[in-house]
């Protein structure tokens, strides 16, 4: 346990709750997660007497050492469609006049799979498990349905990529 009386030491394992294993930087909430989880262990060790103090560094100072990046902020769920609004918006998507059934079923995999849209416009038929309608679980409670995300297929201006190319394939 003397290891965690020497600096370097405590540095690197800090640095480490931060970088994936292929070295990049982790997102900010696993960084709060992971910090998290180290301080509840030192916390026990220092409770159980098996270290003197907490040593990982404390305090909202930046680089090395300093406080876990900001995570994004919860979303106010005021701000979200309730089951009429989104039954509502669907159903106007269905009334227009040119693809409708396409933008009905874009928007409602959106809504009711919580796909992100460069999600929606991958799958395939045989991604997609729907059980029959009505359907219950031997406890009685109704059965979901199920899409196996293979790939995303972001789609972004020309402008913004090197090879002017609109998606990932270059098509």
């Amino acid at each position: 346990m003397s290891v965690w009386g020497k600096t370097e030491k405590v540095d690197a394992v800090v640095t480490a709750l931060g970088t994936l294993l292929d070295g990049t930087a982790a997102a900010a909430s696993s960084v709060t997660r992971n910090r998290r989880i180290m301080n509840l262990a030192m916390e026990y060790a220092v409770r159980h007497g098996i270290l003197r103090s907490n040593p990982p560094p404390k305090g909202k100072g930046k680089g090395e050492g300093g406080g876990a990046p900001k995570v994004a902020q919860a979303i106010d769920k005021r701000s979200l469609l309730n089951q009429e609004q989104v039954a509502a918006l669907l159903d106007w998507i269905g009334r227009r006049p040119r693809h409708a059934a396409v933008y009905q079923a874009f928007f409602a995999t959106l809504c009711y799979a919580g796909l992100r849209p460069e999600e929606v416009v991958a799958p395939r038929v045989a991604d997609a498990y729907l059980p029959e309608p009505g359907a219950v679980d031997e406890d009685g409670e109704p059965v979901w349905g199920e899409f196996v995300v293979h790939e995303a297929q972001p789609e972004v201006g020309s402008q913004w990529t090197d090879t002017g190319a609109r998606t990932n394939s270059g098509t």
